[in-house]
């Protein structure tokens, strides 16, 4: 499956929820489809107050329901796609659309993780990988514009994989670690210094990140094999980073693992296989992103983000 958070173009953001993408490019609207299937299939009165419990509109609650928000998911998912075939048109128990083509819905980033930590370096490019972990403010969807202050003069950027955890675990053994993966997204991370002339003699990092991941999340039953991703970032139309994550100085397992030597928990994200890691935003070839730039960012298998880079 690939679950994601959408709503309507035709709709405030507010009305975010959780969906699943079926066959044709068409978004399933899980909670809804669900509450459809227990009241009309399953004649369960309480079929909406089971279905909001069991599919919230995030999939990080989804995550730490654990079980039975999967079986929800999974027979949702797969009702939608019966429905779908039968009644493209078709409607819930408050009359809401069921469907909605991709090309129709906002997409916003899957969850909202608890942690977001991002390994830099894991590419062997120059030196031992470093691991940061990210405030939860940097977070922006796959369609979101990058809204950066006045004061920068350009922002650099990296696409690479994100890793979702499914369940709480602590000190895995790597070969038990893919066994905790939920699955894989798209992401990138833009960040830019201030401008040491607004520092104001204030020492310190002083720094403009943001975290970008999406479009959905890839199960890893329907992702393709992680050593073999082809990963890609584009600016205005043009490739200007490209690489694999065949070359990972830390394979998944064995990061996994590492990782979770302090605990992880579900909906925990690792970043990890940053094209900025070999090829650094700053040259002729790599420029940097300034108002105005269309950053996309893309794996193969996985999809691919599209934001643009505002002024404010």
């Amino acid at each position: 499956m690939r679950l994601l958070r959408f709503n309507a173009l035709n709709e405030p953001v507010s009305r975010a929820r959780t969906g699943v993408l079926l066959a044709g490019d068409i978004v399933g609207d899980l909670r809804a489809g669900y509450a459809t299937c227990l009241v009309e299939e399953g004649k369960d009165v309480q079929g909406r107050e089971i279905a909001g419990l069991r599919i919230p509109p995030d999939v990080r609650q989804i995550l730490h329901v654990g079980g039975p928000a999967r079986v929800a998911v999974e027979r949702a998912a797969a009702w939608l796609a019966e429905r779908y075939a039968k009644y493209p048109n078709g409607k819930g128990l408050d009359g809401e659309m069921l469907f909605v083509p991709l090309a129709g819905a906002r997409l916003h980033n899957p969850l909202k993780p608890g942690r977001l930590i991002v390994v830099e370096g894991n590419t062997g490019a120059s030196g031992q990988p470093v691991v940061r972990d990210h405030s939860s403010a940097s977070f922006i969807g796959p369609v979101r514009d990058i809204a950066t202050p006045g004061v920068l003069d350009g922002l650099a950027y990296g696409t690479g994989v994100a890793i979702v955890i499914g369940r709480t675990c602590h000190a895995l053994e790597a070969r038990d670690a893919l066994n905790a993966v939920a699955g894989y997204m798209v992401a990138n991370i833009v960040h830019a210094r201030l401008n040491n002339a607004d520092i104001e003699g204030l020492a310190g990092d002083i720094a403009f990140t943001r975290c970008i991941i999406g479009p959905y999340l890839v199960e890893p039953q329907d992702a393709p094999e992680f050593g073999s991703l082809h990963l890609t970032t584009h600016v205005n139309g043009m490739v200007v980073q490209s690489g694999a994550t065949s070359s990972l100085l830390w394979p998944l397992d064995r990061l996994i693992a590492r990782l979770s030597r302090y605990g992880l928990e579900a909906g925990d994200t690792i970043v990890t296989g940053l094209l900025s890691d070999r090829t650094p935003a700053g040259t002729s070839t790599v420029p940097y992103l300034r108002g105005g730039d269309l950053l996309e960012s893309g794996i193969e298998g996985l999809g691919t983000m599209r934001n643009r880079v505002t002024s404010s």
